[in-house]
């Protein structure tokens, strides 16, 4: 799962570095690269539904494999300053052994990247359904034991700024 975070620190507050707080993902990402291996290998998304999409602004089409178009995909219009979430759904569970690598890459090329997100949060579940509300756990928790997890591990998200990605947590 994505999730588009308002803050204090964005224009409009948010969740898009955009002045009027937009933004629009325009592809979403996830390798995988294997312990041992050099090269990563692309991650295939099958669905994906979000609590709220702009008109004519699909979550949908953020996962339709070219993240060099500019085309409209997941945006937020007319629901700015608020959270949002979009989920993901892959074709197939990944096999992640230790020494692995995921990549997550967040592509806002929309009217020439204009409309970046700008404070985020990427949630992970090994539920079934994972369109569904279920077991999502911070990204950043993934590499310690649930029971050994301290807050910062619990709860952490990205900011972007320019083309900096900042860790709060």
């Amino acid at each position: 799962m994505l999730e588009a975070l308002p803050h204090d620190s964005l224009p409009g507050f948010g969740p898009g570095l955009n002045e009027n707080g937009n933004f629009v993902v325009s592809e979403f990402e996830v390798t995988l690269t294997p312990a041992g291996a050099k090269k990563p290998q692309k991650v295939k998304f099958t669905n994906a539904m979000a609590d709220y999409n702009q008109k004519d602004f699909d979550v949908k089409n953020a996962i339709n494999g070219n993240p060099n178009r500019d085309d409209k995909a997941w945006a937020v219009g007319g629901g700015e300053r608020r959270p949002h979430w979009a989920r993901f759904q892959l074709e197939k569970p990944l096999e992640v052994e230790k020494g692995s690598a995921i990549t997550v890459t967040v592509n806002c090329r929309f009217s020439n990247g204009e409309y970046p997100l700008g404070c985020f949060r990427v949630w992970t579940t090994d539920g079934t359904a994972p369109l569904e509300m279920g077991s999502l756990l911070p990204r950043t928790a993934l590499a310690v034991m649930p029971s050994q997890r301290n807050d910062t591990q619990r709860l952490r998200h990205w900011r972007n700024t320019a083309n900096s990605i900042w860790i709060i947590g």
